[in-house]
């Protein structure tokens, strides 16, 4: 983790609407950045591309939209933005070392996301 970016925090109130047990920092590894650019090029505008950091530390401070993975249940966080598209950064909690980290972002269609919303999966979030 000593080469891992802090890029946001959770707090109480969004842990809560998460149904997570976990404050406090998240991060983001070299390898996830990675990952986001090999498997997710595609769906991200080049400005987002360019700067996947800062747009992970934008989505994380203001989500519009905050839920969970249903086969995940209180281990992870899908935090929701609309920038160029609706951009969600997927983060897991790693129980044995207890931090909370960004396994993925990716870009979502309206469709999905009012899916998710509709079955309860995501919730507005007004933070």
């Amino acid at each position: 983790m000593s080469t891992d970016k802090v890029v946001g925090i959770i707090d109480e109130e969004t842990a809560e609407l998460a149904g997570i047990e976990y404050t406090g920092k998240i991060y983001a590894s070299s390898g996830v950045i990675k990952h986001i650019k090999k498997k997710h090029r595609c769906q991200l505008s080049k400005d987002i591309f360019n700067d996947i950091i800062d747009t992970i530390k934008m989505v994380l401070k203001s989500p519009e939209y905050i839920g969970s993975h249903p086969k995940k249940p209180g281990k992870s966080v899908e935090f929701i933005k609309k920038i160029d598209d609706y951009i969600l950064v997927a983060t897991e909690l790693d129980t044995k070392k207890g931090y909370l980290y960004v396994s993925s972002m990716y870009a979502i269609k309206e469709a999905k996301l009012e899916s998710r919303v509709n079955s309860g999966r995501v919730k507005q979030y007004d933070g």
